[in-house]
C-alpha cells in the first residue's frame, strides 16, 4: 500500500476516498457507516514512524469531475 500511495502521488493518479464513522476527530466523517467521498489526487504524502505504529499523512485535492 505504501508504494501504491507513493506512485499515485508521483503520477497524479486519482484515488477513491471512503470515510468511516469511526474517525471521531474528523469533521468530514459520516454520522454512521461508511461513505464514498469521490476521487481525490494526492498532492503530498509522508510517513512518521513511531515506536509501534506508522502514521501516514496525505494532502488530498478533490478531482474536478467535469475536466
Amino acid at each position: 500500500m505504501i508504494e501504491a500511495l507513493r506512485l499515485c502521488c508521483q503520477k497524479g493518479c486519482p484515488v477513491c476516498v471512503f470515510r468511516s464513522h469511526r474517525e471521531k476527530r474528523s469533521s468530514y466523517a459520516p454520522k454512521l457507516g461508511v461513505r464514498y467521498d469521490g476521487e481525490y489526487r494526492i498532492e503530498k504524502c509522508w510517513c512518521k514512524i513511531g515506536k509501534q505504529v506508522c502514521f501516514f499523512f496525505l494532502i488530498i485535492i478533490r478531482c474536478n469531475l467535469f475536466n
